[in-house]
């Protein structure tokens, strides 16, 4: 308004000076006045492009990596006996990964076995590695080398689409889509049941909230769960993965906003839906660790220590002084 404003007192000015010095008739100085009335609009609106474009080119800059990327190739369909089958016995074996072949290792010499039906804590400190090593088991990133075998069968023989069926992940940085409540649980089924999503969201301890929403479960939200507290949207993302019933549920730091309450009630609801499958979660909460069947701890890239809590306090290890570090439990 500002700009627009200036530019019509400038040009009048140099009318009325004109006119003044016979250079320019009245007639004349009425028609400048209106063609700066048409043009004014055009040339403000130009500069504001001018003014956007540095940030357009910025936002394109981040954008583009994301549609040049390629799609993942889910090579093969899902093997149906091969899911229903499945037991959730996951095992590495010599495992190395690395972003490029030139980048160092962020993983060495993973050796891991994890037994079907086990609750299994991955404990580290921050840029460790735990959750690249979590993002190795249901396909999120391929390992640069050795093996991953779920129930003693290689991955490397087992299609992506196979492999996703069995283990289930909640990766950080997961979000919620614009849709409805059902939607985002259901993954938008087209055979959804509203009794299997009620039962999901009673095991992820947010049936409370949802039933206090004015629409309940057909409750409308934004993408990215706005209108949610991160506490529900996680409640929300961990019904999901009930939802898809896999033998395998990884959760990375899928609780990290709820409170010590509400986290213990949650996983107390969640261990009885899952029974006898196999869970492993990324946390550093000891009220949680200490339940666990085993507790693998990553160390700059490697898995330093496996053994159940009481055995790791007990050895005084790195374990020990990291739960030390933490000030999280008393020894």
């Amino acid at each position: 308004a500002f700009t627009r404003e200036a530019m019509k007192i400038a040009v009048l000015y140099e009318a009325v000076q004109l006119s003044f010095s016979n250079n320019l008739s009245v007639g004349k100085v009425v028609a400048a006045i209106f063609c700066v009335e048409l043009l004014t609009p055009a040339l403000v609106g130009l500069l504001e492009v001018f003014d956007t474009f540095p940030k357009f080119l910025a936002g394109l800059a981040q954008v583009d990596p994301i549609f040049s990327k390629r799609p993942e190739a889910i090579d093969l369909p899902t093997d149906k006996k091969m899911v229903r089958e499945a037991r959730g016995k996951i095992r590495f074996e010599n495992v190395d990964f690395r972003y490029s072949p030139t980048s160092p290792n962020i993983l060495t010499k993973v050796n891991l076995e994890i037994a079907a039906g086990e609750k299994v804590a991955i404990v580290g400190m921050s840029g460790s590695g735990k959750s690249t090593l979590v993002s190795l088991f249901n396909g999120l990133r391929k390992p640069s080398s050795g093996n991953i075998f779920i129930d003693d069968i290689s991955i490397k023989k087992m299609s992506l689409a196979t492999r996703r069926k069995i283990v289930g992940m909640i990766p950080q940085g997961s979000r919620l889509f614009s849709g409805s409540l059902i939607d985002n649980i259901s993954m938008f089924d087209p055979q959804v049941s509203f009794e299997r999503v009620a039962a999901a969201a009673y095991h992820a301890d947010a049936e409370q909230f949802i039933t206090r929403l004015p629409q309940g479960y057909s409750s409308m939200i934004a993408a990215g769960g706005t209108g949610l507290s991160v506490g529900q949207a996680q409640r929300i993302l961990i019904a999901r993965m009930i939802y898809e019933d896999f033998k395998v549920f990884i959760l990375d730091e899928s609780t990290s906003h709820l409170d010590p309450i509400s986290e213990e009630r949650l996983l107390s609801r969640f261990l009885k839906s899952i029974g006898s499958r196999t869970l492993i979660f990324v946390s550093q909460h000891v009220n949680l660790l200490s339940t666990t069947d085993k507790i693998i701890f990553v160390h700059n890239g490697t898995v330093a220590e496996i053994g159940r809590h009481e055995e790791l306090l007990h050895k005084r290890g790195l374990y020990y002084e990291f739960l030390s570090r933490q000030q999280s439990v008393a020894l």
